[in-house]
């Protein structure tokens, strides 16, 4: 539907104001901007294909495919005997509880990538690729407004009309989608 097309870019405005880009722009990098249109493009590019291969496999192997994917990725972009293994264990020590560093990379994993993820498959089987890559741009909203309730960290009112804007855009998607397919 159209409005999606008008959705898309209120989003991604939305999400720029939410993020702050441009308000130190002096740290910005050409290497930085080329690896995030990258990340973007990859990630484009799983959720349309994960639509298509979840029609021939389970939710749980296109999980896998993914992450095995992103797993050699990253292997090549920082192969682990060059990874900052000693950050990890200052991230260990300086937690508000104490645990192994391994039970804090394994939280990490489970709970920031593969319980996302395995959600994100799950939407793009209900809602398609589209609907879901629109609705995931909830995300970034939902980590600010954690933020700011239990860490008291302040959104500017930029942010906080970016924030209302991405809610907006997904919402204007999300029923436009829903009276096209009712239509159809």
């Amino acid at each position: 539907p159209w409005l999606v097309w008008v959705a898309i870019p209120v989003a991604i405005g939305g999400l720029v104001l939410v993020l702050g880009v441009g308000n130190d722009t002096g740290s910005l990098s050409w290497v930085g901007i080329a690896f995030s249109v990258g990340a973007a493009l990859s990630y484009a590019y799983y959720s349309l294909h994960s639509e298509s291969l979840m029609r021939v496999r389970s939710p749980v192997s296109v999980l896998g495919i993914g992450l095995a994917f992103g797993a050699v990725a990253l292997g090549i972009a920082l192969p682990w005997w060059s990874f900052p293994w000693s950050v990890l264990s200052v991230v260990a020590t300086t937690a508000p509880v104490s645990a192994p560093t391994y039970l804090y990379v394994l939280f990490v994993v489970i709970v920031g990538t593969v319980v996302p993820f395995a959600m994100f498959l799950a939407g793009v089987r209900r809602v398609r690729a589209d609907g879901a890559t629109v609705t995931a741009m909830l995300e970034p909203i939902i980590a600010g407004a954690i933020a700011w309730s239990l860490l008291g960290q302040v959104l500017s009112p930029l942010q906080v009309i970016g924030g209302l804007g991405v809610l907006a855009a997904v919402t204007l998607a999300q029923l436009s989608r829903a009276r096209f397919e009712a239509k159809a």
